[in-house]
């Protein structure tokens, strides 16, 4: 992760905050606190994003594995992405949510990537791009997301969700059996020797 100093960025927040009330055009007399800033906000926009990173990963998912088509992929992403960034844009110039954060290092480029993937949308809707290119490049992605932003533990957590998704899926094709499992095996013998012995208890009875 880059540099960081949470004591050193609440300083500039605050100094940038006064001389917004005073009228004063801080950007142009402090043009390097003003990349020290651009710094310091980069790195916990990628942090607030990341906070959000298994809301983002459930729709991935469900496009890379096809359970959702790309419109609908496109529509719940954008929507999670422009809540968080104006979450994003109100949490970096308030000194009271910097204090009480401590970017995650694993947290790095986690905003540019996602952001990446909303400006996909851009490019297809000025047909610079097709939509058959967005998925190899979302699941390229994906894996650098997984090589960075996550550890092992939330690695197999994911792995494992999207056998699940996986799994869900296969269910709802046509014709397409699932195996009992052993406590499904066990009820339909319990069924099956109930109607056998309510058979003979009949046939006693009315033969």
């Amino acid at each position: 992760m880059r540099y960081y100093n949470k004591e050193r960025y609440i300083t500039i927040v605050n100094e940038l905050n006064e001389a917004k009330a005073k009228g004063i055009r801080w950007f142009k007399e402090n043009p390097q606190k003003y990349n020290e800033l651009l710094n310091y906000q980069g790195i916990l926009e990628n942090h607030l994003f990341r906070l959000e990173r298994e809301e983002f990963l459930v729709i991935i998912e469900k496009f890379l594995n096809n359970t959702i088509e790309f419109e609908q992929f496109e529509d719940e992403f954008s929507k999670l992405w422009v809540k968080t960034q104006i979450t994003s844009c109100r949490g970096k110039r308030n000194s009271i949510l910097i204090k009480m954060i401590d970017p995650d290092p694993q947290s790095d480029s986690f905003c540019s990537r996602m952001t990446a993937i909303y400006r996909g949308f851009e490019l297809i809707e000025d047909e610079d791009w097709t939509k058959e290119e967005m998925k190899p490049f979302v699941e390229s992605i994906l894996i650098e997301m997984k090589s960075s932003n996550f550890n092992n533990e939330e690695i197999r957590a994911l792995e494992l969700q999207s056998l699940k998704m996986e799994s869900s899926k296969q269910a709802l094709v046509p014709g397409n059996k699932q195996l009992p499992n052993d406590r499904q095996i066990i009820s339909r013998l319990i069924l099956l020797s109930t109607i056998i012995y309510l058979a003979i208890i009949f046939k006693k009875i009315f033969i």
